[in-house]
């Protein structure tokens, strides 16, 4: 394990997405290293319609996105931060990120970005960055573009009481939202986990029926998807540390204009499970065996039974604790390294 970078004392304002609960686990992970962090919403609803209209245009209600960034800041009034951290700020306008840097003036300011800016309908990226004295990405193609520093997202490695089993129930296992050809490459997969008798868990998620609609008349992807193979629920964490903790190999399946590793990818390794993903990318990093992590054709999926059958030799610790959630938080926190792109 690296020596960690004292932290303790650090007054850090996260501004987040809720994503699952890891903002959260991100503001926790803070305090345990012994900083004050102060979590706010990136969002002003996390309702369906909200989240959809922030996604495809927050301009459409970037006066709300404004007006709730300022009673933000007002609430916060009288306290002092060290560090601001924006995490895919989505409804933040320029003016927002100014009046938070105004408000706070000793802070420094950090981005980072767990999504590629491909995917993002924010313009003139390059001016937007000039906000930030440090810039992070997950895309490593993102950082060679905008001259941001590439840190992949972590693992947790949360344990949770009562849900560890040693047993494999399931061959594979996926869950995750919809989005793009995921659909397709899932039930290829379970015809063929099917035919062969292979038990596995899919848990195709979107966050409501209106997001199912919407998407059946705007993605062809989504047109022959019937509702009633879906979920709209998402499951408890403890529920997912079960069924991953059940699964010989967690399938993973990236937006085709995606580069950087999904928290899951982390996830998955940070478990000592097995991988099978489409994102080629991952040959490229230092935890990559063929043992470990099967790359799949996303036009023809096929899944090998020998990777399943096959051992696989353990990480190593040094490695492990890099994708860790104290590993990101050294690297954006800490001094940079000059080296850190080769690194990781």
């Amino acid at each position: 394990m690296s020596s960690r970078i004292s932290i303790e004392g650090r007054r850090i304002l996260v501004v987040s997405p809720r994503f699952f609960g890891y903002e959260k686990r991100i503001a926790d992970g803070l305090k345990a290293r012994g900083a004050m962090a102060t979590l706010v919403d990136d969002r002003p609803d996390n309702d369906t319609l909200s989240k959809l209209l922030i996604r495809l245009s927050a301009t459409l209600i970037q006066p709300k996105l404004d007006a709730y960034h300022r009673a933000e800041i007002e609430r916060l009034k009288g306290k002092t931060f060290d560090d601001l951290l924006f995490i895919v700020p989505e409804s933040c306008s320029v003016a927002t990120i100014r009046r938070y840097q105004m408000a706070f003036r000793s802070a420094r300011t950090l981005l980072y970005m767990w999504d590629s800016f491909e995917n993002k309908t924010r313009r003139n990226i390059p001016d937007f960055l000039t906000l930030f004295d440090r810039t992070f990405s997950f895309d490593r193609q993102d950082c060679r573009k905008y001259g941001m520093t590439f840190r992949p997202l972590f693992f947790t490695g949360a344990p949770v009481a009562g849900t560890v089993k040693t047993g494999k129930i399931y061959g594979f296992s996926f869950i995750g939202t919809l989005h793009s050809d995921r659909y397709r490459i899932l039930k290829a997969l379970g015809e063929q986990a099917s035919k062969s008798g292979m038990d596995h868990y899919i848990y195709p998620y979107l966050p409501s029926s209106l997001h199912y609609w919407l998407y059946k008349l705007t993605k062809r992807e989504f047109w022959g998807v019937p509702r009633s193979k879906l979920q709209f629920a998402p499951l408890p964490y403890a529920e997912v540390l079960r069924i991953l903790d059940d699964s010989a190999a967690v399938v993973d399946i990236e937006h085709p204009s995606q580069r950087g590793l999904t928290m899951r990818t982390l996830e998955v390794i940070g478990a000592g499970r097995k991988l099978i993903t489409t994102n080629r990318n991952i040959l490229d990093y230092p935890f990559y065996s063929p043992r470990r992590v099967l790359v799949i054709d996303r036009k023809k999926p096929k899944i090998e039974p020998l990777f399943l059958k096959a051992m696989a030799e353990p990480i190593p610790a040094h490695i492990l604790d890099e994708y860790s959630l104290n590993g990101w938080i050294d690297d954006l926190f800490g001094p940079l390294k000059s080296n850190q792109e080769t690194d990781l």
